[in-house]
């Protein structure tokens, strides 16, 4: 049984559960049902609370609709052919089956258009946050005209000026990255544990989220390294750089 269900009813692996199963057609009540709990799984809901062996189904809940799914383990690579043979075997358009990557798809199909939405939004706020970058950094340079200048008056070449600014704006970007990495996972933490799902940390995204981070923090240097560096050492130690 689900591992939620447990928790609920205070039960253990091991423990026997009783009731009765579907009733036969015109009968008052069916037949008392003994099972121990032999595993907890979290699974989706579409799997019901419970499973059973086939040999603890009967024919009344099979006659009553009391089975909604029922569960094959194909042999390695044989997912393809087993499919196709139980729906030859069945020969009824009324029955899905599908494996588990099939039911993967249709879990994400119907999420398809908010991803779709929130991937734009996304794409949005990557622009904004590039740019709030840009103009940071060059900000920074036009505020810090004289500590450049001075630091290109005892020895620091141009290029070291520049890799100076690229490593200050990689770090702001790469923070601001990782702030908004923590909080996104916190919300979207709670909100899956409210809902009840299976928290998956999409760690690929993740990386390619600090590596986007980095390559805009690069970029967003490139103008205010090349401004800074271009303005004459008299000039710049006067404070102006612009």
């Amino acid at each position: 049984m689900t591992r939620a269900l447990a928790q609920q009813r205070g039960w253990r692996v091991g423990d026997r559960v009783t009731g009765r199963a579907l009733p036969e057609p015109g009968a008052a009540d069916g037949p008392s049902l003994d099972r121990e709990i032999v595993a907890v799984y979290d699974g989706p809901e579409a799997l019901g609370p419970a499973l059973l062996p086939e040999q603890a189904v009967t024919g009344s809940e099979v006659a009553t609709g009391g089975v909604d799914a029922v569960l094959v383990r194909a042999e390695p690579g044989r997912t393809g052919a087993a499919k196709a043979e139980i729906r030859r075997a069945l020969s009824n358009p009324m029955l899905l089956v599908e494996d588990r990557a099939d039911a993967g798809r249709a879990a994400r199909h119907g999420f398809g258009s908010l991803l779709s939405v929130l991937y734009a939004l996304l794409s949005v706020t990557v622009v904004v946050a590039a740019l709030g970058v840009a103009n940071t950094m060059g900000m920074a340079v036009f505020e810090r005209g004289r500590e450049i200048g001075l630091l290109r008056a005892v020895g620091l070449q141009r290029g070291d000026v520049r890799s100076m600014l690229r490593v200050e704006s990689v770090v702001v970007s790469v923070l601001g990255a990782g702030l908004g990495v923590l909080a996104g996972s916190a919300a979207g933490t709670a909100a899956a544990a409210g809902a009840g799902a299976v928290v998956s940390v999409p760690w690929l995204v993740l990386l390619v989220v600090f590596t986007g981070a980095g390559v805009i923090g690069v970029l967003a240097a490139l103008g205010p390294g090349i401004r800074a560096t271009g303005v004459p050492v008299t000039r710049a130690v006067g404070g102006e750089v612009g």
